[in-house]
């Protein structure tokens, strides 16, 4: 009886990376062609730079592929080595010479070696100590607020930290008839100013700085059409370094050597920048900045908006500017639906300020208006509280010098000078008042019928001791007005009726002969 036997099955042909990898392609092609020829597809790599200059990747972007890349770099060494030394130690079994592969095995030890090197080398590591950080901590620049200022001009400040680009294209689609561009940073990454300056290159903006614009915010600067400084504003020059250091790779100051060139400044212009340590900053005058064509002149501040205004439209920014005031952080606590009218009130004026000054000017008349009103509904023992700190602070103040006593006097900040129990007892004063007095009536009580008679005593008992005092308090002369402020004080505190002690305090700065 015929029996056909089965042929054995055959065996698939193993690819040609595993046959690399097991060491069974011959010496030299593993050599020259896979290790040689084969790494040969990593030199595109080093013509990247001017790539990424002429069009800056998002950082995070540019992060995830370069550790894509390190990844691939990595394996493909991993198995050119490992394949080209198996390959060797069979050499010899087919016949080959001794000497080649020992040769071979010192040469992929040496680029082992190096590659080892590499990734360790000082500019390398601290590279990759760099994006660390910037992962771990990317709070060590200041957050970036990007706003709209005006229906033509988008307003860019704190740091240019990541996604600080994308803010920036997205108010620019957002918002097409933007024309000019009003920076207050302290710049901040590389690729981040090199991103924004592309998109005001390409959409041909105006540039404004009417504060500090620095370091990488120069780059944004002086990618405007036009390039515009007011009369407080500062550009800033300073040497590159990593992120979160003042390590300065080689390859980091090439790329911003370029940069700089790119943006058509001067050889010597550039050496005076890199120079400059990046814990300085170097200010260039306005002569070096025409001379260098960095700028296109000066620029009326009226032109374009305030750039104050910038953060105070940010939610947080301008609730924090609120409660900077010592009246609307109580009333929040003690009448909130007294501050939530407040607050609508004065985010309606910011919404259609111009200039920060004129605002700000408003909004603390405003408070001074409702400090008064809480002095004339307080409780007349709270409010004598309140006069009694009042004299103990310009005590306190003439102590440190009459020139700071006269500037509170004249509404003078002086607050860095006057020292801290004063400061907080005075406050602590206010504080009381406030709280036993919000929220505020809509009438004020009126004023005793003795006021005029109780003020003109008071003059009058203070003049025989401080002659003409009235016209040196009218005149608010510096030499003698803390004393006669403070003698009035006193005579009024004086007085067996605190209720007209109180109207007189309240009043005297108003009192007419």
């Amino acid at each position: 009886m015929d029996r056909t036997l089965d042929a054995p099955p055959t065996q698939p042909r193993a690819s040609y990376f595993m046959r690399h990898w097991r060491g069974e392609l011959s010496l030299a092609r593993s050599f020259w062609v896979n290790c040689g020829l084969l790494s040969l597809v990593w030199l595109p790599l080093f013509g990247l730079e001017p790539l990424i200059r002429a069009y800056p990747p998002n950082p995070t972007t540019l992060l995830a592929a370069l550790a894509v890349m390190l990844v691939l770099i990595l394996a493909m060494a991993v198995w050119q080595g490992v394949g080209t030394w198996r390959s060797a130690r069979q050499h010899q079994a087919r016949g080959g010479r001794m000497l080649w592969v020992r040769v071979v095995h010192g040469l992929l030890l040496l680029d082992c070696a190096y590659t080892l090197y590499s990734l360790v080398e000082t500019d390398n590591l601290s590279a990759f100590k760099s994006v660390w950080q910037m992962w771990r901590d990317p709070q060590l620049l200041p957050p970036y607020r990007v706003a709209l200022l005006a229906p033509d001009e988008l307003g860019i400040a704190g740091g240019l930290s990541l996604g600080s680009t994308e803010a920036v294209r997205q108010q620019l689609d957002a918002h097409p008839k933007i024309t000019r561009v009003q920076l207050d940073s302290v710049g901040g990454l590389l690729l981040e100013a090199q991103g924004i300056a592309k998109l005001i290159r390409q959409k041909q903006l105006i540039t404004y700085t009417d504060g500090d614009c620095q370091s990488a915010c120069t780059l944004v600067f002086q990618a405007g059409k036009e390039r515009w400084l007011g009369p407080e504003a500062r550009l800033g020059y300073h040497s590159g370094a990593l992120y979160g250091s003042a390590e300065q790779p080689e390859m980091l100051m090439d790329n911003y050597r370029q940069t700089l060139r790119d943006a058509g400044m001067s050889e010597a212009f550039i050496d005076k920048v890199l120079a400059t340590d990046p814990a300085s900053m170097w200010y260039p005058d306005v002569d070096t900045l025409r001379r260098e064509q960095i700028i296109t002149g000066l620029a009326d501040p009226d032109d374009f908006a305030d750039r104050h205004l910038i953060s105070l439209r940010e939610p947080q920014q301008f609730d924090a500017y609120l409660r900077s005031s010592l009246v609307y952080r109580v009333m929040e606590q003690k009448a909130p639906e007294q501050f939530a009218a407040e607050k609508q009130q004065i985010a309606e004026a910011l919404r259609q300020a111009r200039r920060f000054g004129a605002f700000n000017t408003k909004n603390t008349q405003r408070q001074n208006e409702l400090g008064s009103r809480a002095m004339a509904q307080a409780p007349a023992t709270v409010a004598m509280d309140l006069w009694r700190s009042e004299l103990d602070y310009l005590v306190a103040l003439e102590q440190v010098g009459g020139e700071a006593c006269w500037g509170y006097l004249t509404g003078k900040d002086v607050r860095s000078q006057v020292p801290a129990q004063a400061q907080a007892e005075h406050m602590a004063a206010e504080v009381r008042m406030l709280e036993d007095t919000l929220p505020l009536r809509a009438d004020d009580p009126p004023a005793p019928a003795t006021l005029d008679a109780d003020l003109a005593g008071i003059f009058q008992r203070v003049e025989q001791r401080l002659p003409l005092a009235y016209e040196h308090f009218r005149k608010r002369d510096r030499a003698t007005l803390c004393a006669v402020r403070q003698a009035l004080y006193r005579e009024a505190l004086g007085m067996a009726d605190q209720e007209r002690a109180a109207a007189a305090l309240m009043w005297v700065g108003s009192y007419r002969r």
